[in-house]
């Protein structure tokens, strides 16, 4: 469990946790995948083959991950980010007045940063078609920022505490992805809360973004 009192720096990832995927991104990500499976296995011949396949690995995994793994490929983490990556969904967002409601909330209680395996050209855009600015966060470590490391490894949280006023266990760090925030989070030392899914391994689960105000404020 958390010890609130203690906690002086919360944490976001941005992807699927500042906003919830729809549809449509979901969409543009699983073309993504797509293209990278034919590229790695061109003998699946059809996007549509490829589609089928798929598809039925993530509904019973539950996890797009998970379903590359099933597929073959043991680097399936590292093909999610890059299809991330290449994925421009920025048009479907949309601003969030309760979400910059609860975000002014807690910059003003804590020290706030956001961790995200996006580049800046990427991640900037996106925050800002939400409503926010990097003035919401007192720290910002973006998937280019310089010897900044990366998330699955958990080297990008080390950077980050390296440089935090506060010692790991007051932090807080939220995200969505068990295998990219919660697990590295919390083996560099913090505590951890997951948004969308419940993942037991996190301290706290919680349905949506806005829930957090119950937990932090």
């Amino acid at each position: 469990m958390i010890d609130f009192e203690n906690i002086k720096a919360i944490g976001f990832d941005l992807d699927n946790t500042l906003y919830k995927n729809n549809p449509e991104i979901d969409k543009r990500i699983i073309n993504e995948i797509k293209k990278k499976i034919l590229e790695i296995k061109p003998k699946l011949k059809t996007s549509k083959n490829v589609l089928e396949i798929f598809e039925n690995l993530y509904l019973r995994e539950g996890s797009k991950t998970n379903a590359l793994k099933k597929m073959g490929y043991p680097n399936a983490e590292k093909i999610m980010y890059g299809c991330l990556l290449r994925a421009d969904f920025t048009d479907l967002l949309e601003r969030d007045e309760a979400l910059l409601s609860l975000m002014k909330k807690i910059k003003n209680k804590y020290f706030t940063f956001l961790i995200t395996a996006m580049p800046c050209n990427l991640a900037i855009p996106r925050l800002e078609k939400l409503g926010l600015n990097l003035s919401y966060f007192s720290c910002a470590i973006f998937g280019d920022t310089p010897n900044a490391g990366k998330k699955i490894d958990g080297s990008i949280y080390k950077f980050f505490l390296s440089a935090s006023p506060y010692p790991p266990k007051e932090h807080i760090y939220i995200g969505d992805s068990l295998r990219a925030d919660i697990l590295p989070a919390k083996f560099a030392g913090m505590r951890t809360i997951a948004v969308g899914n419940k993942i037991p391994e996190a301290d706290f689960s919680i349905p949506r973004i806005y829930d957090l105000e119950n937990l932090l404020l």
